[in-house]
């Protein structure tokens, strides 16, 4: 079970530290203080915003199914039992990236619509019912074979890459497999993922999101081999909006207190700015607040403590802020 996997492995990096509904915003991709916080405290970037289509009634039930089989106990710190950890030790850890998660899923109907346009074209078939009526997608493909060099240049192009990367790609046959089955081309259409968990004897939810991990390593892989499709890849925007503007106030030589006051926000706030910007931006300073050496000392303590819980660090660090070791955590796995 897949993605039953998957919650497994986001329970055994939370440790029983967060709720058991921790895992839903993170695949959600809640881009809340908390959750944004989290993704880095506990190493799991890569699965934050991979499943915003997921609902908390499939969520729940896929948990409680953790729970009967007795894989995952205590519900209010959930944490994996002895027999949780053997289902996990099979696990392939996916592709998902955080650069792309928030802009798969218009990188997923770039790719099958311009997989059916090279797909007729190298058939010479004028004229087919689009697999993609997002007319937006429409247009947004029309611009990126323009700017490939045609229609010709653009299917040989997106032909021979999608080759190279599945020959390339370490992942499961099946993996691959599900790939191709969701592609529309000439005189083919991309299964569902009713008719691929049939053809597979997978469930649907397991199918969906080994595609996702498949398609997430795609993006990836075009985006580090510097390839000319590349540009079919949707730019990604790491911070929120309201971050991004803090943070463009505070490139500009602003202070904590100055952008809180020009923002006409609460403090609290631009904190949780802050923190949002420290995740994603680890190579920026904010020695006005906490400096490096603070950094390394509220992290030495993490790690003797073994716990990420605010609470518990603030016992044996009282001289420093909540905020101010929220934002250590924050820089944490760039500070050695």
């Amino acid at each position: 079970m897949y993605f039953q996997q998957i919650l497994l492995d986001l329970f055994s990096k939370l440790n029983g530290e967060r709720s058991s509904m921790a895992p839903y915003y993170i695949l959600r991709g809640k881009k809340s203080g908390q959750t944004l916080q989290d993704i880095h405290y506990y190493q799991a970037t890569f699965y934050f915003g991979i499943a915003p289509d997921l609902t908390k009634e499939v969520y729940q039930q896929e948990v409680d199914q953790l729970f009967t089989n007795y894989w995952v106990t205590n519900e209010d710190e959930p944490k994996l039992t002895q027999r949780g950890q053997r289902e996990l030790e099979s696990f392939i850890e996916p592709m998902y990236s955080y650069a792309t998660n928030s802009v798969l899923g218009e990188f997923e109907k770039r790719v099958l619509l311009l997989t059916q346009v090279a797909s007729n074209r190298l058939a010479h078939i004028p004229t087919y019912y689009p697999v993609i009526l997002d007319e937006i997608i429409q247009r947004d493909c029309k611009r990126l074979i323009h700017l490939l060099g045609g229609v010709d240049k653009t299917s040989l192009q997106l032909k021979t890459v999608i080759g190279e990367f599945l020959e390339k790609t370490g992942q499961q046959e099946e993996v691959k497999m599900i790939f191709v089955y969701r592609l529309t081309g000439y005189e083919s259409a991309g299964l569902t993922w009713t008719q691929l968990g049939e053809q597979l004897n997978l469930r649907p939810l397991d199918a969906l999101f080994k595609y996702r991990s498949l398609l997430a390593e795609f993006a990836t892989y075009l985006l580090q081999n510097e390839s000319e499709i590349a540009v079919i890849v949707p730019k990604s925007e790491l911070l929120t909006e309201t971050a991004r503007k803090t943070l463009e106030w505070y490139t500009k030589g602003h202070n904590f207190h100055e952008i809180a006051s020009i923002r006409r926000l609460k403090e609290s706030t631009i904190e949780d700015h802050f923190v949002e910007i420290a995740s994603a931006r680890p190579d920026l300073s904010f020695n006005e607040i906490l400096t490096e050496e603070q950094v390394r000392e509220i992290l030495c303590v993490r790690k003797e403590l073994d716990t990420h819980k605010l609470k518990s660090l603030r016992e044996q660090l009282p001289h420093y802020s909540y905020f101010q070791l929220r934002l250590a955590l924050a820089k944490g796995e760039i500070i050695s």
